[in-house]
């Protein structure tokens, strides 16, 4: 029988130490009200604290990742070897060591077409500009 999810919304779901469970089965302990409490507190709390530490993990990856590709761009404009070529999404991924799907979302949400042209004439005074316009959230989280 395959269950789906509304199945599961006509439960309450607790969390019993391991110990007192095997108390209740063998017949030593009842079960009060205040213990179901507990226990649903206890559940609820493990399942809070789950979802938060995998919010805050996703955002820390994010920013690790945007963090890669400011070096990258940093790198790329300052050093000697510097071409006068813009950069790529591709490019960016590539010196950044991050995927495409990341780079190119990173390119498209910050507006880079319209700042490669600042980075390539003025390139400190602009990547700053740049970090402090567009990344300022991001250095306040890092």
């Amino acid at each position: 029988m395959k269950q789906n999810k509304q199945d599961y919304k006509d439960y309450i779901y607790i969390r019993i130490p391991k110990n007192e469970y095997e108390a209740i089965m063998e017949g030593k302990k009842r079960v009060s009200v205040d213990d179901i409490e507990e226990w649903r507190f206890n559940y609820e709390l493990k399942q809070s604290t789950k979802i938060k530490g995998a919010k805050r993990a996703a955002k820390t990856k994010e920013y690790r990742a945007i963090s890669k590709m400011f070096k990258a761009l940093e790198n790329y404009y300052n050093s000697l070897l510097f071409d006068g070529e813009h950069i790529t999404p591709y490019k960016l991924a590539k010196l950044s060591r991050v995927s495409y799907p990341t780079a190119k979302k990173f390119w498209n949400k910050y507006n880079l077409d319209t700042w490669k042209e600042n980075f390539k004439y003025k390139k400190q005074e602009s990547l700053n500009d740049f970090k402090l316009i567009e990344l300022a959230e991001i250095l306040i989280a890092l």
